[in-house]
């Protein structure tokens, strides 16, 4: 192999097979990119259609912190986000009064939840029937 560079004959080391080698280098290379990007396309969308969430509305209550309404399948959870918790609060049923007792005399910070709670719900209904679907009862 030393010989053949030395003498000028084409051996290992020729400008072609530099070129070949450097070329099947760049395709192993692209394929192992193309192959990583597709893994994790594929990964990411099969997590997000066995998933079947939306987030319907968020309702801001303190710096970072939030009602959400999400729909869950054909349920509707009221969740209750912060920066370091999620917490599940209960099933959305249309109207949060209805069927309901309301205690004698809330809290103030109860009667702000409940009237937050009433204008989301009201905003909810009406974006839900703009959109043409029925309002859950």
């Amino acid at each position: 192999m030393i010989d053949s560079l030395a003498t000028g004959q084409p051996g290992l080391l020729s400008d072609g097979a530099i070129w070949r080698s450097l070329g099947m280098l760049l395709l192993v290379l692209a394929l192992l990119v193309g192959a990583v990007w597709l893994l994790r396309r594929l990964q990411r969308g099969t997590a997000v259609r066995s998933l079947d969430l939306e987030v319907l509305g968020r309702l801001p209550i303190a710096q970072k912190q939030f009602l959400s309404v999400v729909r869950v399948g054909k349920d509707l959870w009221v969740l209750g986000v912060s920066e370091g918790s999620i917490q599940y609060l209960g099933d959305y049923h249309g109207d949060l009064n209805e069927g309901r007792s309301a205690p004698a005399s809330p809290a103030p910070m109860g009667r702000f939840f409940e009237a937050r709670l009433k204008s989301f719900s009201q905003r909810l209904a009406l974006r839900r029937s703009a959109e043409g679907q029925a309002v859950p009862e």
